[in-house]
């Protein structure tokens, strides 16, 4: 549905929840971050309006993480459908992406720098993270 740059090193994309224009987002988000170069971009994916993950859609998927995963970018998925992420599980390499509960959590773990959210305590994490953001004090804020 929608691409936008959060900062010059991050991209918020909105999946829509027809297959093929599922595919056509993830052929446009590919080829933006594919043209910022070597050094790339962290991508936090929307999948909320989603219900199932298509062959191609797979594939630009498992394209794009292989991509970011080799320069050491991010890829943060949140607002997933428990049979949606379970589609990660049997037909991608899960171990490309982050899985969160929602957006603010996606963002927050991204300026806290921390990987790898879901292999933490997602409660923790996301309890510790609003307790920071509460505070005003985000930017000093360390991952647990």
């Amino acid at each position: 549905m929608s691409i936008e740059e959060w900062y010059d090193d991050v991209l918020l994309v909105e999946l829509p929840g027809e297959p093929d224009d599922m595919d056509k987002e993830l052929e446009k988000v590919r080829k933006e971050v594919l043209e910022k170069g070597p050094l790339s971009c962290d991508v936090l994916i929307d999948f909320s309006n989603v219900d199932i993950i298509m062959v191609d859609s797979r594939e630009e998927l498992r394209l794009l993480g292989q991509f970011l995963h080799a320069r050491k970018r991010r890829i943060v998925c949140y607002s997933i459908k428990p049979a949606t992420k379970y589609i990660f599980k049997v037909a991608l390499r899960d171990d490309l992406f982050e899985f969160v509960d929602d957006e603010f959590v996606a963002k927050a773990s991204l300026q806290m720098g921390s990987p790898n959210v879901e292999k933490s305590s997602s409660f923790d994490m996301e309890s510790s993270l609003r307790a920071c953001v509460k505070s005003g004090h985000l930017s000093s804020c360390q991952p647990i």
